[in-house]
């Protein structure tokens, strides 16, 4: 589920309730939070953006513990996205996988975003890594074959043109195919994930 989906389903509110239930049962102490990849992302959320609350979490809250956390995002998550691609599950084909997983909202929130992977240039001068707002790091690319036909069988020209994508150009591979449906989910999506992270002090 996206973030929306998650506080609109009540589910946040369900694991703030959670929380201070097993503060109250463990008589008065912290609760250690543990999240895994994704889960990175939900426990990030939750206390930044659903609680956002010094206080709350000063009371709730003894640690913050995240395991491979995707906060930057995944390129794997765009793979899954744009075409078959064979999963964990053996006994579902390529196709099968991608006509599941692309109506997942976490998938694209697992896209890659703009904090991980904005192109940096080295000032060699002055020692310094400058971001660039202007061109962004190259998260995958694509290839598009065209082929040139005449009458003769024997004298079929292909073409090959390989496009870079970057976290500013994603959209792009869903618009430029039809599939409407998903390039609105990931604008709606890299509203939230393009967002800088930030910890509990600045909230």
């Amino acid at each position: 589920m996206s973030p929306q989906q998650l506080s609109k389903n009540g589910v946040f509110e369900q694991v703030k309730k959670l929380i201070e239930k097993a503060y109250v049962m463990n008589g008065n102490k912290r609760v250690h939070l543990i999240g895994h990849s994704q889960g990175c992302s939900f426990i990030h959320y939750f206390l930044t953006s659903y609680i956002n609350s010094i206080a709350w979490t000063n009371q709730y809250i003894a640690s913050m513990n995240l395991v491979s956390p995707n906060l930057g995002g995944a390129p794997m998550a765009l793979a899954f996205a744009a075409g078959p691609r064979k999963w964990a599950v053996p006994t579902l084909s390529a196709e099968q996988t991608h006509n599941i997983v692309k109506y997942f909202a976490g998938l694209y929130w697992m896209l890659p975003n703009e904090n991980s992977f904005r192109s940096q240039t080295s000032n060699k001068e002055h020692n310094l890594e400058i971001q660039s707002d202007d061109v962004s790091a190259i998260v995958a690319t694509v290839e598009i074959v065209s082929q040139k036909n005449d009458n003769n069988e024997n004298n079929k020209e292909t073409a090959s043109t390989v496009y870079p994508i970057s976290v500013k150009n994603i959209t792009w591979m869903f618009d430029t195919t039809g599939r409407e449906n998903q390039a609105e989910a990931v604008r709606q999506m890299q509203t939230i994930i393009n967002e800088p992270p930030y910890g509990l002090n600045k909230l």
